[in-house]
């Protein structure tokens, strides 16, 4: 067994074949890690960590502690999480390659398989396939998908970070954290949901985000648009929520009657209903739109766009992104619904 292949085991670098065969020494020796591994060598591991189904990760981790019976040294504790994950990776690995065929398929749904851990003490620069990019402050964890499918990119965060999204309006990008869900299609904002906290909080620098309960009650659905330089803190259990340095809750500041502002070149809308955004669209552009007022009921929308021959198209289709609405276009008719797995 070489020193080379026991570094690529650990940088994750080796085929099914090498792994076993690396896993199966350093379980057989594994008070040669630190003897085989000193400190300039663990500076070289790769922080990274692939997630495994939830229902394993239990029996991977005990595995893990009895292939590997010793004690943690506390100066070294970060080294050995990178170990500890090298071979919770080629754990789940073995797990993958004993269970049948038919059963390591990969899955419609998309994996958030990614998980990023900031042990250190300054915030890690993480660069996202869609070319966002994410400050993860330390301490806290942020779980995604490695490659994106479909027209979703949903990041689970514990802790603090700052997202700088790329802008696709075909794809919203959602941030669960704290019990919330922040959406947006393209902004810079942070939100900061630590464990032990009662409340979450979302700081929006610019563009324009849309928060709502992860797990809405039904028929208390309750959304919040922010605006740039406005903070957000919502408690997590009764989601009341109110604007940082402020006695006034958002909540009934979302209520108060909206505003349309109409020109030869642009088109805005203030905290306004989607039902009258939709009476607009139809009087002011000829947009014929088919919708269920109650499905609308108590949805708002803050939005500026320059008028042209598409100027419709994208209000609808950048509204139904962020409400999970369904459009069926047919001819120059929209029909809008909510989406069956919308709650």
């Amino acid at each position: 067994m070489t020193k080379e292949l026991i570094l690529r085991f650990f940088k994750n670098q080796c085929n099914a074949e090498e792994a076993t065969e690396v896993a199966a020494y350093l379980q057989q020796h594994p008070e040669l890690l630190e003897e085989f591994l000193p400190d300039q060598a663990w500076n070289e591991l790769e922080n990274e960590v692939s997630l495994f189904p939830e229902d394993k990760k239990t029996e991977i981790l005990n595995q893990l502690r009895l292939k590997l019976d010793f004690t943690v040294p506390k100066k070294r504790n970060l080294w050995w999480l990178s170990a500890a994950a090298s071979l919770f990776l080629l754990l789940g690995i073995g797990y993958l390659m004993n269970k049948k065929p038919a059963e390591v398929q990969v899955p419609e749904v998309m994996l958030h398989n990614l998980v990023k851990m900031n042990y250190g003490k300054e915030a890690v620069s993480l660069a996202i396939e869609d070319g966002s990019v994410v400050l993860l402050k330390p301490g806290s964890e942020l779980r995604y998908p490695e490659h994106f499918q479909g027209n979703d990119r949903s990041f689970y965060l514990k802790g603090e970070a700052r997202f700088k999204v790329a802008k696709d309006p075909e794809r919203p990008f959602n941030v669960h954290a704290g019990g919330t869900v922040t959406t947006a299609l393209g902004t810079d904002f942070t939100i900061t949901a630590n464990s032990g906290e009662s409340h979450t909080r979302i700081f929006l620098h610019e563009g324009r985000v849309v928060v709502r309960p992860e797990q809405p009650q039904k028929g208390k659905t309750k959304e919040v648009y922010l605006n740039a330089g406005e903070q957000l803190s919502v408690n997590r259990t009764t989601f009341d929520n109110q604007l940082a340095g402020s006695e006034k809750k958002t909540e009934p500041r979302i209520k108060v009657a909206g505003s349309t502002e109409i020109t030869l070149e642009t088109i805005s809308f203030k905290n306004q209903s989607l039902e009258n955004i939709f009476h607009s669209l139809d009087k002011e552009l000829s947009t014929r739109i088919h919708f269920k007022a109650h499905e609308m009921s108590g949805r708002y929308f803050t939005g500026a766009f320059k008028r042209d021959s598409l100027t419709a198209d994208r209000i609808i289709k950048e509204i139904a992104l962020l409400n999970k609405l369904k459009i069926d276009k047919r001819d120059s008719t929209y029909y809008l619904s909510l989406q069956q797995n919308h709650h």
